[in-house]
């Protein structure tokens, strides 16, 4: 089996507690061709002398003041020449053989534009907290909040599809332009699933998501109202009713479901 190149982008600033786990979860993987790109946005802790350290391991690292999370990755990606692609901010890992599995999955299947794991929680010891079920995401109810969202850490895609889509994360989100990339790739081609975890996303103290709830809801909530416009109405009555369903039995699985 012929293995793909994957690109793999670490945005940073400030993140030299986490840091080197982060990009020890991604270099023990030993997979055999691999871009990682590290963008850091200009670091005044231990940030870069980490970076320098690793640096003969990477295709690319650079530090430089840049306009936020979305801009470094698309700073990365440009840089990059992988045939798939993900990014893995600097407070999560990778779990164990992910980017084997992600390879072999893509060679495997020549027409799947894009997948994604089970997604996973760890704590700042990486030890596992959460491992949960999920539905499998359909465009219309991922449009219409029936089910929690994509966990980027396990996501990747073909720069095919990447281009198709725009080529680059839309910057005038600050922090749900993940999910807008999710909804433009939705417009192309089904998400497929990998019953395995790939990527885990870390809870702690200081992580943007904790501080930034509100504002990343209200961005989610502007975005889906950009995309269901699109919908048929066939589309949006399926959205409603499969979102309605998620949602109940998310509840159940997930008593802190909101």
């Amino acid at each position: 089996m012929t293995l793909p190149r994957i690109t793999l982008v670490t945005p940073v600033l400030n993140r030299g507690a986490l840091l080197r786990r982060t990009m020890d979860s991604v270099l023990n993987q030993n997979y055999p061709h691999l871009d990682y790109i590290v963008i850091d946005g200009g670091s005044s802790d231990a940030t870069i002398s980490i970076i320098k350290e690793y640096s003969h391991h990477l295709h690319h690292w650079v530090s430089r003041t840049d306009s936020g999370l979305y801009h470094a990755i698309n700073d990365g990606f440009s840089m990059s020449s992988g045939i798939v692609m993900g990014w893995l901010n600097s407070d999560d890992i990778l779990q164990k053989n992910a980017l084997l599995k992600v390879g072999e999955t893509f060679s495997s299947h020549p027409n799947l534009s894009w997948l994604t794991g089970i997604a996973t929680t760890v704590d700042e010891a990486d030890q596992i907290t959460k491992m949960g079920w999920q539905a499998r995401y359909r465009k219309e109810s991922f449009l219409y909040g029936g089910i929690r969202g994509i966990q980027q850490e396990s996501t990747f895609f073909r720069r095919t599809l990447w281009d198709k889509a725009g080529g680059a994360l839309n910057t005038s989100y600050q922090f749900a332009a993940d999910y807008d990339l999710w909804c433009r790739f939705f417009l192309y081609e089904p998400l497929r699933h990998i019953y395995q975890p790939l990527g885990a996303f870390r809870r702690h103290q200081k992580q943007i998501s904790n501080t930034n709830m509100s504002e990343y809801r209200l961005e989610v909530e502007k975005i889906r109202h950009v995309y269901r416009s699109r919908l048929t109405l066939r589309e949006r009555l399926l959205g409603m009713i499969g979102a309605q369903r998620e949602t109940s039995l998310q509840r159940n699985l997930y008593p802190d479901f909101r």
